[in-house]
């Protein structure tokens, strides 16, 4: 299978690649079948340069293109690159994922049956307001006297229990045979 992929060149911190055409069981650094553009990511003028008549000839002939050269070819013809999302969640992740969602749902499942409920239920019959009676304040030294023994009331009695003795265990003698 033909693909079409990247391959590095240039010197250390200043990478350049050419797009190729090679076989996809071949290493990066062998020889390509065909070059078909560079790409210089450090160069912001010039950065792609592709032969697009080319690419289309290899893609129609059943060539895959790797996600970059893919991103490569779509910038070059002038269209947005595809977004993908790469995000690698461990099972401990989804499984927290998965039990948070089926508890969200039963709680919406909940709140819908009692509003489902509250819907069904005829409207009690609210009383009439009552008047309100004023209370009026009694003298200051009958309240702080009601207070006063109201605590001690309240306060509670605290019965000191005593360990009961417990019997200690004899030594078992072995008879001597």
């Amino acid at each position: 299978m033909i693909v079409l992929r990247l391959q590095r060149g240039g010197k250390k911190k200043e990478p350049h690649y050419r797009v190729v055409a090679m076989d996809q069981k071949k290493a990066t650094t062998a020889q390509a079948k065909e070059i078909l553009g560079h790409y210089h990511p450090c160069d912001k003028e010039n950065q792609i340069t592709l032969n697009i008549e080319r690419v289309d000839y290899w893609l129609s002939v059943g060539a895959k293109p790797s996600e970059t050269v893919e991103d490569l070819i779509r910038k070059a013809k002038g269209e947005k690159p595809l977004q993908r999302k790469h995000v690698k969640v461990s099972k401990k992740a989804k499984e927290k994922a998965a039990t948070k969602a089926k508890t969200a749902q039963e709680e919406k499942e909940t709140v819908a049956k009692a509003k489902s409920e509250e819907a069904t239920k005829p409207a009690e019959e609210v009383p009439a307001e009552t008047p309100k009676v004023e209370e009026i304040p009694a003298p200051a030294e009958e309240i702080k006297e009601e207070t006063k023994e109201e605590v001690k009331e309240e306060a509670p009695k605290v019965e000191e229990k005593q360990p009961e003795p417990q019997p200690q265990p004899q030594p078992e003698e072995k008879p001597e045979a």
